[in-house]
Parts: C-alpha cells; sequence; structure tokens
C-alpha cells in the first residue's frame, strides 16, 4: 500500500489542525478574565492524554505521605486508576471540542488541577 498507519495518522492530524483553524478563526481572543484560548484548550488536552498515566504514581504517592503503605497500595492505587481514566476521558473531550467557538463550549478546565504537574487547590485551603 501507498499509505502506512503511521502517514495516515500525521494526515489526519495535520487535517484536524487546518479544521482547528479554520473553524475558531474568530476565536482567538483572550478572555481578560480567565485567559483561557483554543490553542491553550487544545494544549491541555493534548497534555492530559500524554500525562495522564501518571496519576496512578502520583495518588499512590500522595497516599502513602498522608496514609501509609498498605492504603497507598490499595486505595492510592484505584483512586489513581479513577484519575488516570478521568484525565484521559477529558483530555479527549477538550482535544475534539477545542476547534468549537466559545459559544458552543467552555475554554476553562473541566477537572482541577488544570495540568497533571500541578498540585491540587483545594477551595478549603488556606495556602494558594
Amino acid at each position: 500500500m501507498f499509505f502506512n498507519n503511521v502517514t495516515k495518522f500525521f494526515l489526519l492530524a495535520t487535517l484536524f489542525v487546518m479544521f482547528s483553524i479554520n473553524l475558531s478563526a474568530g476565536d482567538y481572543s483572550v478572555d481578560e478574565e480567565t485567559n483561557y484560548t483554543t490553542c491553550r484548550k487544545l494544549g491541555r488536552g493534548c497534555s492530559n492524554i500524554l500525562t495522564g498515566i501518571w496519576e496512578v504514581p502520583k495518588s499512590i504517592y500522595a497516599v502513602d505521605k498522608d496514609n501509609g503503605g498498605w492504603a497507598a497500595i490499595t486505595t492510592g492505587t484505584f483512586t489513581g486508576i479513577k484519575n488516570f481514566v478521568l484525565r484521559e476521558f477529558v483530555g479527549v473531550w477538550e482535544v475534539l471540542t477545542s476547534p468549537l467557538p466559545r459559544k458552543w463550549v467552555t475554554k476553562k478546565p473541566l477537572i482541577n488541577p488544570e495540568y497533571q504537574w500541578e498540585p491540587v487547590k483545594s477551595p478549603f485551603s488556606t495556602n494558594f
């Protein structure tokens, strides 16, 4: 065959980016109160897809630090897997909806923290 799978993937990715730029051409204005743009949403979605697996060791470490080893093995693992699946689905959703205009979908992050490597900002914490 003339095209292999890698070539097809890059061709589809290029078409998606071109479609995204064309559809949201008037949506590159920065919202002054939130600073969220189409490009930031696309980057956040790609980041969530690529780094979502790190939710598992992050949760294991956090639970181990708070509750000890046995809780880290059980609760930390299951919490990490749940957060990993959630972050992957949110990442796919943000990539797919990033080219849509602001009036149809929000550009704000759907999960907290916005990126996987950021610390969780709890509304009950006084240390921001």
